[in-house]
């Protein structure tokens, strides 16, 4: 999802918050916060729009990956780690909202709906989560071996919980298990032509305003000519095994249906343990690939259960540095008129 190292994240002048401006202004300013939520490949594929004291947010439809992510899934799980962005900035800045999923059934890529009702007093746990937002990453670099405490993996199963979805760390002889489903899932993904080259398609300058940074890619790094033209399965098997093996935590997140509801309600879980990680100095990155294959999924659906649909993999540990990937300008993802 997005990227590698530094030491300084990014700050958003929190001081510029039109306390004294009209709740549409305070709104527009949040939306800063909302665009830093994780997405595959960065494609950031959501719209926002500001209607008074509402906030809508749309599925950007044309930023799907159609190889990959051919039902919109993982863009539905982005745009609910949006919401879950959203909502940690409205609570620390005071603001108590209302949030209605998938509000119109004649607007399909209107996904959410936020009206804010009251004032609100943020909480230990609101400052927390809303000081995490600018820190939170995808990490692909190597990361400590320190053990996470069985503590904070069981706060994270309870954040997951509160959002009606679970989140399931895997031990022993399942976790060699999905290890081997991400890498046949790598090695199908690769043997395809038409995966490889919407891959290249995303991979970018460091400077770019979206995709991944061709350095952090760990699927092949190098020229996009090269991930288009050539499968590299072969010589990014043992980065994967290394990955996985050397992670404190390997996780499974999954809902209890496979809607689109459940999917949105997927990224808001997803984010809201992410930013509680992050507060703690742990980072995740994705490993996805057996869940973007409908055969592969359908057995680690068997694996786990039959109502447990899982919706993301990631890798958890203590990192040692952090840079946020860059983001489009405000502008691009705010609708002036309705879509």
């Amino acid at each position: 999802m997005d990227t590698s190292d530094t030491s300084a994240a990014p700050t958003m002048q929190e001081g510029a918050f039109p306390r004294e401006g009209s709740i549409a202004e305070k709104l527009q300013f949040i939306l800063h916060y909302a665009a830093l939520a994780p997405s595959e490949y960065n494609i950031q594929p959501w719209l926002f729009q500001v209607h008074n004291k509402t906030l809508e947010v749309y599925a950007d439809l044309k930023r799907r990956l159609p190889i990959a992510d051919p039902q919109g899934r993982e863009v539905l799980i982005s745009c609910g780690a949006a919401c879950m962005n959203i909502r940690v900035a409205l609570r620390y800045f005071g603001l108590q909202e209302t949030l209605t999923f998938l509000p119109d059934p004649q607007c399909a890529n209107l996904v959410a709906r936020m009206t804010v009702i009251s004032s609100y007093e943020p909480n230990e746990e609101d400052r927390r989560l809303f000081h995490a937002l600018p820190w939170r990453h995808t990490y692909r670099g190597e990361v400590s071996p320190k053990p996470i405490p069985r503590s904070s993996l069981d706060n994270f199963i309870k954040q997951a919980g509160q959002e009606g979805t679970w989140i399931r760390f895997v031990e022993g002889g399942l976790r060699q298990r999905l290890m081997e489903f991400i890498l046949e899932g790598d090695r199908q993904q690769w043997a395809h032509k038409d995966f490889r080259a919407e891959l290249a398609q995303w991979l970018r300058p460091a400077s770019a305003p979206d995709g991944m940074p061709i350095s952090a890619h760990p699927r092949g790094e190098g020229h996009p000519f090269w991930v288009r033209t050539l499968n590299l399965s072969h010589s990014e098997e043992n980065k994967i095994q290394h990955a996985l093996q050397q992670a404190p935590a390997l996780a499974i997140l999954g809902t209890f249906g496979d809607s689109s509801l459940d999917w949105l309600l997927a990224g808001e879980a997803l984010e809201r343990v992410l930013l509680t990680a992050c507060a703690e100095g742990i980072q995740a990155s994705f490993f996805n690939q057996p869940l973007e294959i409908p055969e592969l999924r359908t057995r680690l659906q068997t694996l786990l259960g039959p109502s447990d649909y899982p919706q993301m993999i990631m890798r958890m540990g203590y990192t040692f540095s952090a840079t946020p990937t860059p983001r489009r300008a405000m502008t691009d993802m705010v609708l002036t008129q309705e879509p």
